[in-house]
């Protein structure tokens, strides 16, 4: 049986053309043929136009996508009705992966990943696996911004098949995906590796498109290697390529950035040229977003090279579509731009009202990175107009911001290791289970009966296993139980000893002091009491002194946030520690249990510092993170090795005791000479 075009055709003998011919025409024999000749060339012709049909709207199909156009869905779903006509799954399966494109180039990436997905239902029935590793590919860049650790694992996964398959187009993305998150390591060296890889497979491929995003990305690692020169020959070269292909994104990116080589070069009259190229080239693609970027740079060469009033109507022009666009995070930059170039102009009233509109707007969208670039702009406002108390705060704060997003970006960089080695541990133990019940599958029923066995062994040994290790779990915990019992007790008898000498030392001696001039006075034998009254206050001090550290019943009054302040002023005062804090407002809204755990934690490790860091500064912050709240302490002291198997000392064993009280969990940071850092999420 043969199959042309849909049409069943049983039992057809070859037949020569010549004698075909010859039939007599009004054989029956021959007007058969004669009808059935007809109906395939009509089937080849109509198909062959579908064909052309469908090919001509993936073309409008992917310049919707680039345009950022509702074209892309109208078009899509046209061409879906006719994959279905010509009963071809996998152009249907094409089709969702251009949806699945055109929302990741838009942001949403949970609509982009539901498209991908179906897109791989199609392909993996029709057994498309070249489609279906193209998809897995863009997934995995998708899962690059929350989880890069695991993503670089998969890319790793997807580049070896896609080498053994010869899938070069999803070789090249795999390289260029593990470049991109080695780049936002700052691993410049290994993104580069990864890039060049990138561009010999794209090479091969002969693909335009793919060569120019490689030279992009190569460039642009070169700019953070201070390599300037370098990374302007290969943004020409990719350009030269990118105008070659079918990609209307790629020539923007690479003349912006050939733009910003140029800028930084102080070469301002070509760096103007090109970003006036890049408006054009916005223009043609009708992206708002690329149009705003286009006046911003176009505004900030104009004022580097002294066109200061002409720099401040491309950033109203900026300005005026980045909010008709609800652009907030780039909003503020604009507005700063505008404050320096008035500045600049000698009008620093105006320069200090746009700079301050920037600050509201990234206050009130929460862009702390953009607050820094702003305080510092304001402080120098400040100091052209002469008011140097206020330039001091506004600068004093800049630092400030600037230490708190370092800090953050140390800690997410922690949880991001830390979620990392969950999720793989996760996965492989998920892995390992469908193996095992894939396995079960396969087997027939013959084997099943073994494998019942097998596995009832493998969750007795498995039972016997854990059951021993919760007795040890047990038996070890109750040690350092005892262990920090004894500790315990030997700390609060210490405490009470530094209580008893605090009262017999410092305010018994006084009280006796004070007595005795009493007495004096009252025998004549003392003209005046002078000077009691100070002593007094100075018992009453250290009376409330000893008082606040058995119960710091101030938190009631003034708050968690202003009680840590206050002690870090007292230890600043008294001591050669620099100190500085970040604290939420919301945090004095919580039980006044949590708060006194986290004021008693922050005296434990401020004591740590002092009497075991050598420190020269110290800082404490206290965000919230989601539905959660972060508590850090870092010092620059002489950090000590953790062990995780040695349970320290009983500060540090305090320290994890308070933070479960509150349903939190102790983490602590330190090497030696590295300082110490400690992290609660509570």
């Amino acid at each position: 049986m043969t199959v042309c075009f849909g049409y069943q055709i049983e039992h057809v003998k070859a037949i020569d053309f010549v004698d075909f011919c010859k039939f007599d025409k009004t054989s029956p024999v021959k007007q058969h043929y004669l009808v059935l000749l007809f109906s395939i060339l009509l089937t080849t012709v109509i198909f062959g136009q579908q064909e052309e049909q469908y090919d001509e709207l993936v073309n409008l199909i992917k310049k919707g996508s680039y345009a950022d156009s509702s074209d892309v869905f109208k078009y899509g779903n046209m061409a879906i009705k006719i994959a279905d006509e010509l009963k071809s799954p996998s152009k249907k399966a094409q089709i969702f992966q251009y949806f699945a494109n055109y929302h990741f180039y838009s942001g949403r990436m949970d609509l982009a990943r539901n498209f991908y997905d179906t897109s791989n239902l199609i392909a993996l029935a029709v057994a498309d696996s070249m489609l279906y590793i193209s998809n897995e590919v863009r997934k995995t860049f998708i899962q690059s911004v929350q989880d890069p650790y695991n993503a670089e694992t998969r890319f790793k996964e997807l580049a070896e098949i896609a080498l053994n398959k010869q899938y070069m187009v999803s070789l090249v993305e795999c390289y260029n995906g593990i470049g991109i998150i080695y780049e936002d390591r700052q691993d410049m060296p290994v993104a580069l590796t990864y890039y060049l890889q990138g561009l010999s497979a794209a090479e091969k491929t002969q693909d335009p498109r793919l060569i120019g995003m490689l030279y992009n990305n190569i460039g642009l690692t070169k700019v953070q290697l201070k390599q300037f020169d370098d990374a302007l020959t290969d943004f020409k070269k990719g350009l030269k390529y990118a105008e070659k292909s079918d990609d209307i994104r790629l020539p923007f990116n690479l003349e912006n950035n050939i733009g910003l080589i140029y800028n930084d070069k102080k070469d301002y009259d070509k760096a103007i040229k090109h970003y006036q190229n890049t408006l054009k080239r916005a223009k043609e693609l009708g992206f708002p977003s690329y149009i705003s970027v286009s006046f911003v740079n176009l505004s900030n060469s104009l004022n580097q090279k002294g066109e200061h009033e002409l720099s401040i109507q491309y950033a109203d022009s900026a300005l005026t579509i980045m909010k008709e666009i609800k652009d907030t995070r780039n909003i503020p930059k604009t507005y700063f731009l505008k404050a320096t170039a008035l500045l600049d102009l000698n009008n620093p009233i105006k320069a200090l009202e746009f700079v301050q509109k920037g600050l509201d707007v990234s206050e009130e969208e929460q862009f702390l990175e953009n607050s820094v670039g702003g305080y510092r702009l304001k402080a120098r406002i400040l100091e052209n107009m002469e008011r140097f108390e206020e330039a001091y705060t506004a600068f004093k704060y800049f630092h400030e911001l600037n230490d708190s997003l370092y800090d953050l970006s140390n800690s997410e960089k922690f949880q991001e290791l830390q979620m990392a080695y969950n999720k793989e541990r996760s996965e492989a133990e998920i892995q390992q289970k469908s193996s095992k019940i894939s396995m079960l599958e396969k087997e027939g029923e013959l084997k099943k009966t073994r494998m019942f066995i097998l596995l009832f062994s493998l969750i007795f040994v498995l039972v016997v296993g854990v059951g021993g290790m919760y007795l040890r779990y047990v038996r070890i915990t109750r040690k350092h139980q005892r262990e920090f019992t004894q500790k315990l007790i030997t700390s609060v008898d210490q405490e009470r000893s530094r209580i008893s000498r605090d009262l017999h030392d410092d305010i018994g001696q006084s009280l006796s002091v004070i007595k005795s001039k009493v007495n004096l006075f009252e025998k004549g034998q003392l003209d005046n009491l002078e000077g009691i009254d100070q002593e007094i206050g100075q018992l009453i001090d250290q009376t409330r002194s000893i008082s606040h550290s058995l119960h710091p019943s101030y938190l009631e009054k003034i708050g968690l946030k202003r009680s840590i302040v206050s002690l870090l002023d007292k230890i600043e005062k008294n001591t050669h520690l620099i100190t500085s804090s970040e604290i939420d407002n919301s945090i004095d809204l919580l039980d006044l249990n949590t708060q006194t755990q986290l004021y008693r934690i922050t005296q434990e490790t401020i004591n740590n510092s002092l009497k075991h860091a050598h420190a020269k500064s110290i800082r404490v912050l206290i965000k919230p993170a989601g539905n959660q709240w972060v508590y850090s302490y870092q010092d620059n002291g002489n950090g000590f090795e953790i062990n995780e198997d040695d349970h320290h000392g009983i500060g540090m064993q305090t320290i994890k005791e308070r933070a479960l009280k509150i349903g939190g969990r102790a983490q602590f940071q330190s090497q030696k000479g590295k300082g110490f850092k400690l992290t609660i999420t509570f």
